[in-house]
């Protein structure tokens, strides 16, 4: 006669995980992984308090564990102007996507957020390729908006996260109350 003597494991098991499509560790996008739409605020109030190196420190350091998560980015600075689109779609345009953003010196005199903002929801509304995406803001926050403009153009379908450095406070101006009051 044979016995068979189940044995059960002392504590619980790591779970086993199975990489999607190509290994995990290589950059490849596909339709399933996040794509985040970057705006990256170079207006001269960054310079302040060295907010401007905070926030290239913020996107280099979300720029390289988007390598591990295999995610599509674009990237757009604003100061008085908007800078031109920046993608990353593979590894080495992610490298000359973390370059270009530690390469960033220049600042620009004002803060055109709202039409950032606007930009934003515009370029994912149109191309297919960022559809789906989500913004990320790095910024001061010294800038004003209109808020149902930007909701308007947001709609339901696009979410924004904001990581705002320093301290930056605006204060209300004729246009801001006039819209409060009404």
């Amino acid at each position: 006669r044979c016995q068979l003597i189940a044995r059960l494991p002392a504590g619980p098991r790591s779970p086993v995980i199975v990489p999607f499509g190509n290994s995990s560790s290589e950059y490849s996008p596909n339709n399933f992984k996040q794509k985040v739409y970057l705006l990256l605020d170079t207006s001269t109030s960054m310079a302040s308090h060295h907010r401007f190196q905070m926030a290239k420190a913020v996107a280099y350091v979300f720029l390289k564990r988007n390598l591990k998560d295999l995610g599509h980015i674009y990237l757009r600075t604003f100061d008085t102007d908007l800078g031109p689109l920046q993608t990353a779609i593979d590894a080495p345009s992610l490298q000359n996507l973390l370059h270009y953003v530690m390469r960033l010196t220049k600042l620009g005199n004002g803060t055109v957020l709202e039409r950032a903002i606007l930009q934003a929801a515009a370029d994912i509304r149109i191309s297919a390729a960022l559809s789906g995406a989500e913004m990320l803001v790095v910024t001061d926050g010294a800038a004003h908006l209109d808020v149902d403009k930007i909701r308007e153009a947001l709609g339901g379908g696009i979410r924004i996260n904001t990581i705002k450095i320093g301290d930056a406070a605006l204060y209300p101006d004729e246009k801001l109350l006039s819209d409060l009051a009404s």
